[in-house]
Formats: structure tokens, C-alpha cells, sequence
């Protein structure tokens, strides 16, 4: 139990640089927290985690613990290990809170891509099942909007489903996260080795289901193939209960502009993600601007949808 924490903690750490280490988007933690203090001291204490002691090292050692509840892990603190950097997979799938996390390595630069579909959240959720993270080269390309204050107007949509790179129908929300859902990581393949940075032109494959937090959908399947080092194949699979209009959503940290027939390409100060999606009928799309949690940080929305309501349809991108 105590390790598998520690481990899930590991891998949603943030290649994306910034003031010091952070979580990637899960609802309200988005780039704004990491462990505190007191949580990596108590699991090199009591857990033996030397992992958990190089992140104490690395973020905390120069402050004391300073808390109650923390008196008996400083007095134990002592017999802690030696600290040691994480050694994370290439391809890492957790399937009782379903979650995929595809990296180069774990450190600011890095690859990740991840791949949100939890079944239950205690609190602090957002509507984002099925939602994709995508840092590369220093950037957060495709970016978890986070939350800003918790009484701004602008609080809903911060954790609304159509601000998170997944699918909607009509850009209505998922059902709330904190009755659980069975959504699912039903399939994952991996040529990719075992230690990081992975294997050149290794290719990893995951199967998400995500019909169960969508009232609209009878079934709902997301592919993400990661084609080492940069591509990023989708493969959305849907049968509504009756015609919906479906759309998919790509929240950019870049701003967006058209660059071919159902091409996009959204430019960052680092890099320039490009977005090709298709169906068998023709798409409309369209742009709009929004906020993330960071000063002076925009997100850039591009929502492509199937022309007509449709009770079947299929996107590759």
C-alpha cells in the first residue's frame, strides 16, 4: 500500500520546468503542489523509501518538519536510507485507479504523456476522464488547464470536461468523479523496454475505457499508441444511445491557427504540436482562448466535431 503511493507520486511528477518539482494535471493539484515536507519524510521513515528520502533532500532539506504530527517521524528520521533517484519504466500503467504515464525519463525536459482515467476521486476532482497530458521538450503541449480560485467565476469551467483534452458530447460534463465509475485501462502493450529513456522506435499501446462517465454513451474507447520519441496516434471509438453531436478537445499551451484541410498547429516558444484529425464524414472545427492556473499563462482550445449528429462514429488524429 505505502509503496504503491509512493511509486503513483513518482510518476505523476511534472517534466515540465518550473520554480521546482509539480504535480501534472489531477484536478486541483495541476502544477501548483508537490509533496510536502512531512509526506516524503514519513515514507523514508516508516516506509525504508529512498526514493521518498531524495525528494525530502531535494525540495524540503532545508527547512525543518516543524509540526506536530511530524515529531515522531523526525525522531525516526535518523534510520531513514540513503536517497536515490527514481528509476521509472518507460511505460507504466496503474489499473486500480486507471492512469497511463509514457515518458522519456522523469526529469525537467522530459516526455510524458499521460493518459488520465480514474475511477473514483476523494475530493478536489475534475470532469476529465479519458484527458491526455503531453510535455515534451520543456513544455506542457497539450496542458491541463489546473484551477484557479476556488470562488472566481471562472472555477466551473476550470474543472469542466471540454477545458481537458478528451472527448464530449454537445460540451456537456462527464458524470461527477465522486461516485465511482467503472472506466478502465482494459489494454496495454509495450516495446519499449524497461528503463528510460526507452527503446529507440519503441511503441506503446493503451486501451482505455471510458464509456462509464458519459450518460450519453453506450460505448467509449480511446487508443493512445506513443511512437517514440514524439508522436501520439488517438484512435476515439463511440456509440451514443441516440445521434449526439461528439466532439474531441485539445487544450494547447500554444496558440492555435489552421495549417492544412482538418490541420492544426498550435506554436509554443519551444516547439510546434501538430493536430491531424479525421473521420469518415467532414469536420468542423473551431478555436477560443482560455486560462491556466499559471500567471500570464493562456490555454488555446481547439474543439473538432463530426459535421452532423451521429449515433456511431469514429476519430483518428
Amino acid at each position: 500500500g505505502m509503496l504503491e503511493v509512493s511509486t503513483f507520486a513518482q510518476h505523476c511528477r511534472s517534466t515540465w520546468p518550473g520554480d521546482g518539482p509539480r504535480f501534472v494535471g489531477l484536478g486541483d493539484l495541476s502544477y501548483s503542489s508537490w509533496i510536502p515536507a512531512r509526506t516524503t519524510a514519513f515514507w523514508a521513515a516508516y516506509g525504508n523509501d529512498t526514493v521518498a528520502r531524495y525528494f525530502w533532500e531535494e525540495s524540503h532539506s532545508g527547512r525543518p518538519l516543524g509540526s506536530v504530527e511530524s515529531l515522531l517521524t523526525l525522531a525516526q528520521f535518523g534510520k531513514a536510507p540513503s536517497p536515490q533517484a527514481p528509476d521509472l519504466p518507460p511505460a507504466k500503467v496503474f489499473r486500480g485507479q486507471p492512469m497511463a504515464f509514457l515518458r522519456t525519463g522523469w526529469s525537467p525536459g522530459d516526455t510524458l504523456l499521460v493518459l488520465t482515467n480514474m475511477q473514483h476521486q476523494a475530493g478536489h476532482e475534475h470532469f476529465d476522464r479519458g484527458s491526455l497530458i503531453f510535455e515534451f521538450n520543456g513544455e506542457a503541449l497539450l496542458v491541463d488547464p489546473g484551477m484557479g480560485f476556488y470562488g472566481s467565476p471562472d472555477a466551473p469551467q476550470f474543472r469542466s470536461t471540454c477545458c481537458h483534452s478528451t472527448l464530449t458530447f454537445s460540451q456537456r460534463n462527464q458524470l461527477a468523479t465522486r461516485t465511482p465509475h467503472e472506466t478502465a485501462i482494459d489494454g496495454f502493450l509495450t516495446t519499449s523496454g524497461e528503463h528510460c529513456p526507452g527503446n529507440a522506435g519503441g511503441i506503446d499501446w493503451v486501451v482505455a475505457d471510458v464509456a462509464a462517465v458519459y450518460p450519453e454513451a453506450e460505448e467509449y474507447r480511446r487508443h493512445l499508441i506513443f511512437i517514440r520519441p514524439d508522436i501520439c496516434v488517438l484512435c476515439d471509438g463511440v456509440r451514443a444511445k441516440e445521434p449526439e453531436q461528439v466532439e474531441l478537445n485539445f487544450t494547447c499551451l500554444g496558440e492555435l491557427s489552421e495549417s492544412g484541410p482538418e490541420q492544426f498547429v498550435s506554436t509554443t516558444a519551444r516547439n510546434r504540436l501538430l493536430i491531424h484529425s479525421q473521420s469518415m464524414d467532414e469536420l468542423d472545427w473551431r478555436m477560443s482562448e482560455f486560462k491556466t492556473s499559471l500567471p500570464d499563462t493562456p490555454a488555446y482550445r481547439l474543439v473538432v466535431s463530426r459535421s452532423t449528429p451521429r449515433q456511431t462514429c469514429n476519430f483518428l488524429t
